[in-house]
């Protein structure tokens, strides 16, 4: 869905509050392989997973983590990396529109103007990115996400100082749909990603290669079975909420693809298919990518290969 063409190795790098997931991946589309892989965790409270200025509580304790993951024998030594951030740190939605202004600034405030009445926080100082994932005689749809400036720059500012380029920073959850994008593509039929993190999940559907629809959920701190009753549950109720939209612009879903860094995904699948009357695919990136030294790729990594994976 987003990115450009390389054949040089690009990083990927995915944090998360409580861990940094490094990823080189060299070539592109179906020639991509990863050359190397390594993950450090972080002390607790080192990174915020919230919208809200500052993310990064202890930058010096995120730089150090990061780079020991550069300086580990096999790291490519290049530049151009992609990131990948919690969720949590941006806002999501999706708009309808009865026309869109042609002029970018005009578009820009409309834009703003329904983030805002839509939605209970403040969207000044914040960097916008949208997408039209549908244009129609009469209207359009598109797919929006903010972010505070301040933060985006925390991420920008400590990656520089490493002697690396940003060349991409956004949500986890596109960039792991945009590494099963090639898998899960069927002509005629939308496709739902479900990507699972340690306490929230992410419900995205694709259809013609754009997304229609996104839902990010976090989940309360429970015991393991109760947060994942509770996951199936909110899951279940994304896609229902999605197929009972408006029939004349939906697509249906003819797969759902599951994946995700919690270590129990075959339970939860499971529990899923109890609900739905889709499939429910386990998705490995060992599926869509080679690794150089012929070992798996765990589904944890998903996020980082995604950053780090450039398209056909």
């Amino acid at each position: 869905m987003f990115g450009f063409h390389s054949r040089k190795p690009q990083l990927g790098l995915d944090i998360t509050g409580s861990e940094v997931r490094l990823a080189a991946v060299a070539g592109s589309g179906a020639n991509a392989q990863v050359l190397f892989t390594a993950s450090s965790a972080l002390p607790a409270g080192v990174m915020n997973e919230t919208f809200s200025f500052p993310s990064v509580a202890e930058p010096a304790g995120l730089s150090e983590a990061i780079r020991e993951l550069l300086s580990r024998p096999g790291v490519p030594r290049t530049r151009r990396v992609g990131v990948s951030l919690p969720d949590a740190l941006f806002r999501v939605q999706g708009f309808e529109f009865d026309a869109l202004p042609s002029g970018e600034a005009d578009r820009e405030r409309l834009i703003r103007w329904r983030f805002e009445r839509s939605s209970a926080f403040d969207v000044s100082d914040t960097l916008l990115r949208y997408q039209v994932v549908q244009q129609r005689s009469r209207g359009a749809m598109l797919l929006a996400s903010i972010a505070k400036r301040a933060v985006v720059k925390q991420y920008e500012d400590l990656l520089l100082g490493l002697g690396l380029d940003p060349w991409t920073i956004g949500p986890a959850s596109f960039h792991a749909v945009n590494l099963y994008v090639p898998a899960l593509a069927a002509p005629g039929a939308g496709y739902a990603v479900i990507v699972v993190r340690a306490a929230s999940f992410v419900t995205m559907v694709v259809d013609q290669g754009l997304p229609r629809f996104y839902r990010f959920k976090e989940i309360k701190a429970g015991s393991p079975g109760e947060m994942r009753d509770r996951m199936v549950r909110e899951i279940d109720d994304s896609l229902h909420f999605y197929m009972h939209m408006d029939r004349a612009q939906q697509a249906e879903i003819g797969r759902i693809g599951l994946t995700g860094e919690v270590p129990d995904l075959d339970a939860l699948a499971s529990r899923l298919g109890e609900c739905s009357s889709v499939p429910i695919d386990l998705l490995s990136p060992s599926a869509v990518l080679a690794r150089r030294d012929g070992g798996e790729l765990p589904a944890a990594l998903t996020a980082a290969l995604g950053a780090g994976r450039m398209p056909a």
